[in-house]
């Protein structure tokens, strides 16, 4: 959405967005990195994940932006459904041959509304830790958005304990005898 602004499309047009987005991304990386001695971690669904294919995405061009950040930025690759569709896998694969550090970042579920399904995110969260191990992640972050609909933090606190378990604990099935016990451990 940057070439909203007038000065934007002006570089945009000139630079081209994977550049524009990649040289701006640039510059902070390594202000954090040199001037603050910090690691970066940034969402990776402009230059490697889901976005890259949409309007405001970079499509095929993505890798001219990838190229231009920083190696050891870490890539927070966020996937909040299962790959039921199969659209997911080439995703996936896409980020582990970027050969760039990774987490996954499952989500809670609760940005839509003002409460959490157990079931969506148990499937979502087990499913991303799964694809972690599989494809090389260091480790999982949890999402937890909360939006106009509602979704507050004390709906969701428990699906946030659940993706801490699987974290922890690697990717368990969702069963319904486990859902009963974390239910039962959360509620008494």
């Amino acid at each position: 959405f940057s070439g909203t602004h007038p000065e934007a499309a002006q570089a945009i047009a000139r630079l081209g967005k994977p550049r524009y987005f990649a040289d701006f991304a640039r510059k902070v990386i390594l202000h954090l990195q040199q001037r603050h001695g910090k690691t970066v971690w940034m969402w990776d669904d402009m230059v490697l994940g889901k976005n890259i294919h949409r309007p405001e995405g970079f499509n095929d061009a993505y890798r001219e932006a990838l190229d231009r950040i920083p190696r050891d930025a870490v890539m927070t690759h966020w996937y909040y459904w299962t790959d039921s569709d199969g659209k997911h896998r080439p995703i996936i694969e896409r980020v582990a041959a970027s050969g760039r550090p990774f987490v996954v970042a499952p989500s809670s579920g609760v940005f839509g509304q003002d409460y959490g399904s157990l079931r969506l995110a148990s499937e979502n969260q087990s499913y991303m830790a799964r694809c972690g191990l599989k494809h090389g992640a260091f480790g999982l972050v949890n999402t937890h958005w909360e939006s106009r609909y509602g979704s507050s933090f004390l709906a969701g606190w428990p699906l946030l304990a659940l993706s801490a378990a699987y974290a922890w604990s690697g990717p368990m099935p969702a069963t319904p005898r486990f859902q009963a016990a974390f239910s039962s451990a959360l509620t008494g």
